[in-house]
């Protein structure tokens, strides 16, 4: 595309470029071989776009207008001499990095917000979320299934995420608390269905005596002999338990 030198400009110092306009548009384009700087006469990158101090507007908008093309706006960041290296971009926001907005606007088909892939390697991630310094239980990923797009609704017959595959969880997971006491703490109760399934407890801690201290109220326990379950826990612990026969 071609530039033409700005008409207004003065001449540039050590280390600044001249000036000029991309298509007669409005704003000042410099450029020289090497960089190209919009809204800065010392560009730090091969592209470096600054706006002005003060300005509410955003850095870019495009807007595609075709029809057919996959990929309406492609951004690709390779390294040739080390395609493995680096990551291929960096984004830093106020509150919110990113935000990847599918709208539906009649058809049919799948509204994806954003897709990520990763292609295998020595430690392959789909998505990484690193949460700094934060204790509350709502920071990491938060994933939330809303009816309406401004969140005024969100009921538990829509689904907040999907998990086509192992799921590894390294610490306490919670299902209706935000405060899990053990590997999985669950606030209501639990169903298993299908056909030949059990729940298995492997290697229990079976208490000592009636009165142990051990456990929680409702904890169940197994030895060779007996099957256990601590009724009363507090002030005053009480495990009973049940004789195992062979039949």
């Amino acid at each position: 595309m071609a530039t033409e030198k700005h008409p207004h400009s003065e001449t540039a110092g050590d280390g600044e470029l001249t000036p000029a306009k991309l298509n007669v548009a409005n704003g000042a384009l410099y450029a020289d071989g090497t960089a190209v700087g919009i809204g800065t006469t010392t560009p730090k990158s091969a592209l470096d776009v600054r706006t002005s101090l003060g300005s509410t507007d955003p850095v870019a908008s495009v807007t595609y207008a075709g029809r057919d093309a996959v990929d309406k706006i492609a951004l690709q960041a390779v390294s040739i001499p080390c395609p493995d290296y680096g990551t291929g971009g960096s984004f830093l926001g106020g509150t919110i990095g990113i935000i990847a907005r599918a709208e539906s606007r009649g058809g049919t088909g799948e509204r994806v917000g954003g897709e990520f892939w990763a292609q295998q390697g020595r430690a392959t991630y789909g998505i990484k979320a690193t949460t700094f310094g934060s204790t509350d239980p709502e920071s990491g990923v938060h994933i939330a299934g809303y009816f309406h797009a401004d969140h005024e609704q969100n009921h538990g017959e829509f689904w907040a995420g999907y998990f086509l595959g192992r799921v590894h969880i390294s610490e306490n997971v919670g299902i209706g608390t935000m405060a899990p006491r053990a590997k999985l703490d669950v606030a209501g109760n639990v169903r298993i269905g299908g056909d030949n399934n059990s729940l298995a407890i492997e290697h229990p801690q079976a208490p000592r005596s009636s009165d142990d201290s051990m456990g929680e109220k409702g904890q169940i326990a197994w030895d060779n002999e007996f099957l256990y379950v601590k009724t009363q826990a507090g002030d005053r612990h009480v495990w009973k338990r049940a004789k195992l026969e062979e039949w």
